[in-house]
Protein backbone atom coordinates (compact mmCIF):
# COMPACT_ATOMS: atom_id res chain seq x y z
CA UNK A 1 0.00 0.00 0.00
CA UNK A 2 2.75 2.57 0.62
CA UNK A 3 4.60 1.96 -2.34
CA UNK A 4 1.43 2.53 -4.16
CA UNK A 5 0.89 5.70 -2.67
CA UNK A 6 4.51 6.80 -3.66
CA UNK A 7 3.58 5.65 -6.85
CA UNK A 8 0.77 7.49 -6.89
CA UNK A 9 2.68 10.43 -5.95
CA UNK A 10 5.39 10.15 -8.31
CA UNK A 11 2.81 10.15 -11.59
CA UNK A 12 0.68 12.87 -9.84
CA UNK A 13 3.93 15.01 -10.25
CA UNK A 14 5.03 13.55 -13.62
CA UNK A 15 1.44 14.42 -14.91
CA UNK A 16 2.17 18.11 -14.04
CA UNK A 17 4.28 18.24 -16.97
CA UNK A 18 0.98 17.67 -19.07
CA UNK A 19 -0.20 21.10 -17.52
CA UNK A 20 -0.96 24.49 -20.10
CA UNK A 21 2.10 26.58 -18.55
CA UNK A 22 -0.38 29.04 -18.56
CA UNK A 23 -2.07 27.69 -15.56
CA UNK A 24 1.05 28.07 -13.41
CA UNK A 25 1.10 31.81 -13.62
CA UNK A 26 -2.64 31.87 -12.29
CA UNK A 27 -2.72 31.88 -7.73
CA UNK A 28 -5.62 29.89 -8.26
CA UNK A 29 -3.72 27.12 -9.36
CA UNK A 30 -1.34 27.42 -6.60
CA UNK A 31 -3.33 26.79 -4.10
CA UNK A 32 -5.30 23.54 -4.90
CA UNK A 33 -2.36 22.22 -6.05
CA UNK A 34 -0.38 22.66 -2.72
CA UNK A 35 -3.62 21.28 -0.82
CA UNK A 36 -3.25 18.46 -2.71
CA UNK A 37 -0.21 17.36 -2.32
CA UNK A 38 -0.35 18.27 1.36
CA UNK A 39 -3.51 16.06 1.60
CA UNK A 40 -2.39 13.31 -0.01
CA UNK A 41 1.14 12.89 1.24
CA UNK A 42 -0.76 13.56 4.98
CA UNK A 43 -3.38 10.86 4.20
CA UNK A 44 -0.71 8.30 2.99
CA UNK A 45 1.38 8.75 6.15
CA UNK A 46 -1.57 8.53 7.97
CA UNK A 47 -2.68 5.03 6.30
CA UNK A 48 0.59 3.89 6.60
CA UNK A 49 0.25 4.24 10.70
CA UNK A 50 4.19 4.35 11.15
CA UNK A 51 5.04 7.96 11.43
CA UNK A 52 6.21 8.54 14.79
CA UNK A 53 5.42 12.74 16.74
CA UNK A 54 9.52 13.81 15.38
CA UNK A 55 8.37 13.58 12.31
CA UNK A 56 5.89 16.74 12.36
CA UNK A 57 8.39 18.28 14.57
CA UNK A 58 10.84 17.72 11.63
CA UNK A 59 8.27 19.09 9.29
CA UNK A 60 7.40 21.98 11.28
CA UNK A 61 10.98 23.10 12.05
CA UNK A 62 11.58 22.67 7.88
CA UNK A 63 8.73 25.00 6.75
CA UNK A 64 9.67 27.39 9.50
CA UNK A 65 13.21 27.26 8.11
CA UNK A 66 11.65 27.86 4.27
CA UNK A 67 9.66 30.70 4.61
CA UNK A 68 12.50 32.86 6.58
CA UNK A 69 14.55 32.40 3.93
CA UNK A 70 14.88 35.48 1.88
CA UNK A 71 16.02 34.32 -1.48
CA UNK A 72 15.68 30.92 -3.81
CA UNK A 73 19.44 29.66 -2.72
CA UNK A 74 19.13 29.73 0.73
CA UNK A 75 15.22 27.92 0.47
CA UNK A 76 17.01 25.38 -2.02
CA UNK A 77 19.78 24.59 0.47
CA UNK A 78 17.11 23.89 3.20
CA UNK A 79 14.54 21.50 1.00
CA UNK A 80 17.39 19.87 -0.30
CA UNK A 81 19.34 19.41 3.31
CA UNK A 82 16.29 18.82 5.65
CA UNK A 83 14.69 15.66 4.16
CA UNK A 84 18.34 14.38 3.72
CA UNK A 85 19.19 15.23 7.88
CA UNK A 86 15.99 13.77 8.77
CA UNK A 87 16.61 10.41 6.47
CA UNK A 88 20.27 9.95 7.80
CA UNK A 89 18.56 10.52 11.71
CA UNK A 90 16.62 7.77 11.08
CA UNK A 91 18.25 5.01 9.15
CA UNK A 92 20.82 5.46 11.89
CA UNK A 93 18.02 4.69 15.09
CA UNK A 94 15.95 2.09 12.96
CA UNK A 95 17.24 -1.09 12.56
CA UNK A 96 14.09 -2.13 10.96
CA UNK A 97 13.64 -1.21 7.59
CA UNK A 98 10.30 0.71 7.38
CA UNK A 99 9.23 1.65 3.81
CA UNK A 100 7.32 4.70 5.53
CA UNK A 101 10.52 6.59 4.87
CA UNK A 102 10.07 7.12 1.21
CA UNK A 103 6.81 8.99 1.69
CA UNK A 104 8.25 10.87 4.66
CA UNK A 105 11.29 12.39 2.64
CA UNK A 106 9.52 13.63 -0.40
CA UNK A 107 7.15 15.04 2.36
CA UNK A 108 9.83 17.12 3.94
CA UNK A 109 11.34 18.11 0.45
CA UNK A 110 7.92 19.21 -0.83
CA UNK A 111 6.52 21.03 1.96
CA UNK A 112 9.60 23.35 2.20
CA UNK A 113 9.39 23.68 -1.32
CA UNK A 114 6.00 24.67 -1.52
CA UNK A 115 5.80 26.96 1.63
CA UNK A 116 9.17 28.59 0.79
CA UNK A 117 7.99 29.41 -2.51
CA UNK A 118 4.85 30.95 -1.79
CA UNK A 119 6.38 33.16 1.03
CA UNK A 120 8.91 34.48 -1.24
CA UNK A 121 6.19 35.50 -2.97
CA UNK A 122 3.85 37.37 -0.71
CA UNK A 123 7.49 38.83 0.10
CA UNK A 124 7.66 39.94 -3.68
CA UNK A 125 3.88 41.07 -3.85
CA UNK A 126 4.76 43.00 -0.70
CA UNK A 127 7.49 44.59 -1.91
CA UNK A 128 6.09 45.65 -5.52
CA UNK A 129 3.01 46.86 -3.84
CA UNK A 130 4.93 49.61 -1.74
CA UNK A 131 6.85 50.32 -4.70
CA UNK A 132 3.64 50.82 -6.33
CA UNK A 133 2.29 52.92 -3.44
CA UNK A 134 5.80 55.31 -3.43
CA UNK A 135 5.27 55.53 -7.17
CA UNK A 136 1.94 56.88 -6.75
CA UNK A 137 3.00 58.94 -3.80
CA UNK A 138 5.63 60.70 -5.82
CA UNK A 139 3.56 61.36 -8.79
CA UNK A 140 1.33 62.86 -7.00
CA UNK A 141 3.90 65.12 -5.17
CA UNK A 142 5.69 65.82 -8.64
CA UNK A 143 1.87 66.74 -9.79
CA UNK A 144 1.34 68.77 -6.83
CA UNK A 145 4.98 70.70 -6.91
CA UNK A 146 3.89 71.11 -11.58
CA UNK A 147 0.64 72.41 -10.44
CA UNK A 148 2.05 74.98 -7.60
CA UNK A 149 4.72 76.08 -10.44
CA UNK A 150 2.12 76.56 -13.19
CA UNK A 151 -0.31 78.49 -10.74
CA UNK A 152 2.26 81.02 -9.28
CA UNK A 153 3.96 81.28 -12.92
CA UNK A 154 0.66 82.31 -14.27
CA UNK A 155 -0.38 84.59 -11.13
CA UNK A 156 3.26 86.38 -11.59
CA UNK A 157 3.07 86.96 -15.47
CA UNK A 158 -1.10 88.26 -15.14
CA UNK A 159 -0.29 90.67 -12.86
CA UNK A 160 2.49 92.73 -15.00
CA UNK A 161 0.49 91.81 -18.54
CA UNK A 162 -2.40 93.79 -16.51
CA UNK A 163 -0.31 96.66 -15.86
CA UNK A 164 1.37 96.91 -19.61
CA UNK A 165 -2.51 96.38 -20.78
CA UNK A 166 -3.59 99.41 -18.77
CA UNK A 167 -1.07 101.71 -20.02
CA UNK A 168 -1.12 101.03 -23.13
CA UNK A 169 -5.03 101.63 -23.01
CA UNK A 170 -4.26 104.77 -21.50
CA UNK A 171 -2.30 105.78 -24.47
CA UNK A 172 -3.94 104.25 -26.77
CA UNK A 173 -7.03 106.90 -25.57
CA UNK A 174 -5.16 109.97 -25.68
CA UNK A 175 -5.18 110.17 -22.19
CA UNK A 176 -1.68 110.72 -21.28
CA UNK A 177 -0.91 113.07 -24.74
CA UNK A 178 -1.85 112.75 -28.59
CA UNK A 179 -0.53 109.81 -30.84
CA UNK A 180 -0.16 109.83 -34.00
CA UNK A 181 -1.22 107.15 -36.79
CA UNK A 182 1.79 104.70 -36.46
CA UNK A 183 1.80 104.82 -32.75
CA UNK A 184 -1.83 104.22 -32.47
CA UNK A 185 -1.81 101.07 -34.69
CA UNK A 186 1.55 99.89 -32.46
CA UNK A 187 -0.56 100.06 -29.84
CA UNK A 188 -3.27 98.08 -31.23
CA UNK A 189 -0.95 95.43 -31.71
CA UNK A 190 0.80 95.69 -28.30
CA UNK A 191 -2.82 95.21 -26.71
CA UNK A 192 -4.16 92.29 -29.34
CA UNK A 193 -0.70 90.34 -28.57
CA UNK A 194 -1.18 90.95 -24.96
CA UNK A 195 -4.93 90.34 -24.70
CA UNK A 196 -3.60 86.76 -26.71
CA UNK A 197 -1.13 86.02 -23.79
CA UNK A 198 -3.45 86.79 -20.88
CA UNK A 199 -5.90 84.41 -23.08
CA UNK A 200 -2.77 81.82 -22.92
CA UNK A 201 -2.43 82.61 -18.61
CA UNK A 202 -5.73 82.02 -18.19
CA UNK A 203 -5.88 78.56 -20.09
CA UNK A 204 -3.00 77.45 -17.97
CA UNK A 205 -4.99 78.63 -14.89
CA UNK A 206 -7.33 76.45 -15.77
CA UNK A 207 -5.51 73.82 -16.55
CA UNK A 208 -3.87 73.79 -13.43
CA UNK A 209 -7.40 73.74 -11.68
CA UNK A 210 -8.72 71.22 -13.34
CA UNK A 211 -5.54 68.88 -12.70
CA UNK A 212 -6.01 69.75 -9.02
CA UNK A 213 -9.47 68.48 -9.17
CA UNK A 214 -10.90 72.37 -8.39
CA UNK A 215 -13.05 72.96 -11.08
CA UNK A 216 -16.51 72.00 -10.11
CA UNK A 217 -19.77 72.37 -11.73
CA UNK A 218 -22.16 74.90 -11.14
CA UNK A 219 -25.36 74.15 -12.62
CA UNK A 220 -28.22 76.67 -13.78
CA UNK A 221 -30.97 77.12 -15.82
CA UNK A 222 -29.70 78.11 -19.19
CA UNK A 223 -32.08 79.01 -22.39
CA UNK A 224 -30.16 77.75 -25.14
CA UNK A 225 -31.25 80.77 -27.61
CA UNK A 226 -30.24 83.39 -25.37
CA UNK A 227 -27.25 82.19 -24.72
CA UNK A 228 -25.80 81.47 -28.30
CA UNK A 229 -27.33 84.79 -29.15
CA UNK A 230 -25.39 86.43 -26.36
CA UNK A 231 -22.16 84.25 -27.76
CA UNK A 232 -23.01 85.35 -30.80
CA UNK A 233 -22.68 89.11 -30.45
CA UNK A 234 -19.59 88.54 -28.73
CA UNK A 235 -18.23 87.78 -32.62
CA UNK A 236 -20.62 90.67 -34.43
CA UNK A 237 -17.26 92.88 -34.93
CA UNK A 238 -15.46 92.11 -38.59
CA UNK A 239 -12.50 89.40 -38.33
CA UNK A 240 -9.11 90.38 -39.98
CA UNK A 241 -9.29 87.81 -42.55
CA UNK A 242 -11.16 86.05 -45.53
CA UNK A 243 -14.04 84.46 -43.21
CA UNK A 244 -17.36 84.36 -42.30
CA UNK A 245 -19.23 83.17 -39.49
CA UNK A 246 -22.34 81.13 -39.39
CA UNK A 247 -24.67 80.70 -37.28
CA UNK A 248 -27.13 78.16 -37.47
CA UNK A 249 -29.74 77.17 -34.81
CA UNK A 250 -33.54 77.29 -34.53
CA UNK A 251 -35.65 79.50 -32.51
CA UNK A 252 -37.45 76.80 -30.28
CA UNK A 253 -34.10 75.55 -28.53
CA UNK A 254 -34.97 73.94 -25.21
CA UNK A 255 -34.01 75.21 -21.51
CA UNK A 256 -31.92 73.09 -19.90
CA UNK A 257 -29.92 72.59 -16.54
CA UNK A 258 -26.03 72.94 -17.07
CA UNK A 259 -22.98 74.88 -16.51
CA UNK A 260 -23.17 77.80 -18.74
CA UNK A 261 -19.52 79.28 -18.10
CA UNK A 262 -18.15 76.01 -18.91
CA UNK A 263 -20.51 75.35 -21.81
CA UNK A 264 -19.71 78.86 -23.01
CA UNK A 265 -15.98 78.47 -22.66
CA UNK A 266 -15.99 74.87 -24.76
CA UNK A 267 -17.47 76.60 -27.25
CA UNK A 268 -15.68 79.35 -27.56
CA UNK A 269 -12.36 77.43 -27.43
CA UNK A 270 -13.74 75.58 -30.54
CA UNK A 271 -14.94 78.97 -32.21
CA UNK A 272 -11.51 80.61 -31.59
CA UNK A 273 -9.81 77.32 -32.90
CA UNK A 274 -11.77 77.42 -36.37
CA UNK A 275 -10.80 80.84 -36.63
CA UNK A 276 -7.48 80.43 -35.71
CA UNK A 277 -7.06 77.98 -38.59
CA UNK A 278 -9.39 79.07 -41.27
CA UNK A 279 -7.34 81.48 -43.14
CA UNK A 280 -10.00 81.56 -45.68
CA UNK A 281 -14.00 79.87 -45.44
CA UNK A 282 -16.24 80.11 -42.96
CA UNK A 283 -17.13 78.86 -39.99
CA UNK A 284 -20.33 77.47 -38.75
CA UNK A 285 -21.49 77.01 -35.26
CA UNK A 286 -24.69 75.10 -35.19
CA UNK A 287 -26.81 73.46 -32.45
CA UNK A 288 -30.23 71.06 -32.45
CA UNK A 289 -31.67 69.63 -30.11
CA UNK A 290 -33.36 65.70 -29.97
CA UNK A 291 -36.32 65.05 -27.37
CA UNK A 292 -36.00 61.45 -27.64
CA UNK A 293 -32.64 61.01 -26.29
CA UNK A 294 -32.95 63.85 -24.25
CA UNK A 295 -29.61 65.24 -25.86
CA UNK A 296 -28.13 68.85 -27.17
CA UNK A 297 -25.59 68.84 -29.98
CA UNK A 298 -23.54 71.82 -31.11
CA UNK A 299 -21.47 71.63 -33.81
CA UNK A 300 -18.07 73.93 -34.95
CA UNK A 301 -17.56 73.28 -38.50
CA UNK A 302 -14.42 75.04 -40.53
CA UNK A 303 -13.22 75.08 -43.86
CA UNK A 304 -9.43 75.80 -42.78
CA UNK A 305 -6.24 73.26 -42.40
CA UNK A 306 -7.63 69.87 -40.93
CA UNK A 307 -6.29 67.14 -39.08
CA UNK A 308 -3.74 64.39 -40.11
CA UNK A 309 -6.27 60.94 -39.17
CA UNK A 310 -3.43 59.64 -36.93
CA UNK A 311 -3.36 62.91 -34.78
CA UNK A 312 -7.03 63.30 -34.21
CA UNK A 313 -6.73 60.65 -31.00
CA UNK A 314 -3.51 63.35 -29.28
CA UNK A 315 -5.04 66.68 -30.08
CA UNK A 316 -7.26 66.62 -26.91
CA UNK A 317 -4.31 65.95 -24.61
CA UNK A 318 -2.64 68.46 -22.52
CA UNK A 319 0.29 70.67 -24.59
CA UNK A 320 -0.56 68.88 -27.56
CA UNK A 321 0.26 70.35 -31.03
CA UNK A 322 0.36 69.53 -34.76
CA UNK A 323 2.80 71.49 -35.24
CA UNK A 324 5.37 72.20 -32.36
CA UNK A 325 8.29 73.18 -34.38
CA UNK A 326 9.98 76.36 -33.40
CA UNK A 327 8.75 77.69 -36.95
CA UNK A 328 5.44 77.22 -36.82
CA UNK A 329 2.40 79.40 -38.12
CA UNK A 330 0.15 79.53 -35.28
CA UNK A 331 0.53 80.21 -31.78
CA UNK A 332 -0.55 78.62 -28.38
CA UNK A 333 0.49 76.44 -26.10
CA UNK A 334 -1.94 73.28 -27.26
CA UNK A 335 -4.03 73.76 -23.68
CA UNK A 336 -7.97 74.67 -25.86
CA UNK A 337 -8.53 71.54 -26.56
CA UNK A 338 -7.73 69.93 -23.26
CA UNK A 339 -9.85 71.96 -21.38
CA UNK A 340 -12.32 71.67 -24.00
CA UNK A 341 -12.34 67.65 -23.41
CA UNK A 342 -12.35 68.34 -19.46
CA UNK A 343 -15.07 70.11 -19.51
CA UNK A 344 -16.93 68.65 -21.44
CA UNK A 345 -16.55 65.40 -19.05
CA UNK A 346 -17.53 67.49 -16.33
CA UNK A 347 -21.13 68.51 -17.81
CA UNK A 348 -21.56 64.46 -18.48
CA UNK A 349 -21.14 65.16 -22.55
CA UNK A 350 -18.87 64.08 -24.91
CA UNK A 351 -16.77 65.50 -27.63
CA UNK A 352 -16.18 64.24 -30.92
CA UNK A 353 -14.09 65.57 -34.19
CA UNK A 354 -13.79 64.56 -37.91
CA UNK A 355 -11.52 65.92 -40.10
CA UNK A 356 -9.50 65.72 -43.73
CA UNK A 357 -6.02 67.76 -44.26
CA UNK A 358 -6.81 70.65 -46.86
CA UNK A 359 -10.71 70.40 -46.30
CA UNK A 360 -11.55 71.17 -42.35
CA UNK A 361 -12.91 69.79 -39.22
CA UNK A 362 -15.91 69.40 -37.40
CA UNK A 363 -16.32 69.13 -33.74
CA UNK A 364 -19.57 67.88 -31.92
CA UNK A 365 -20.19 68.76 -28.90
CA UNK A 366 -23.01 66.26 -26.87
CA UNK A 367 -24.57 67.05 -23.84
CA UNK A 368 -27.41 65.65 -21.95
CA UNK A 369 -30.46 68.24 -20.45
Amino acid sequence: MIHGFLLLYLLSNAALYLVDEKLFASSYFHTPLVIFDTLFLTVSLAVSGQTSADFYIACFLTIALSCICHDFRGLMVVTALAPLLYGYSLFQTTEVYDPSIYLRLPFLFVSSLFYGYFAQLERVKKTLRKQAEQVVQNMAMIHKAKSEFLSVMSHELRTPLNVVMGYAELIQDKLLGEINQEQEEALGMVLKQSKDLSSMINSIMDATRIEAGAVKVQSQVVSLGDFLDELRSLYSLPLDKELTLIWDYPADLPVIKTDSEKLKHILQNLINNGIKYTDKGHVTISARHFPETATVEFKVADTGMGIPEGALPLIFEMFRQLDSSDTRSYGGVGIGLYIVKKFTELLGGKIEVESEVGKGSIFTLILPY
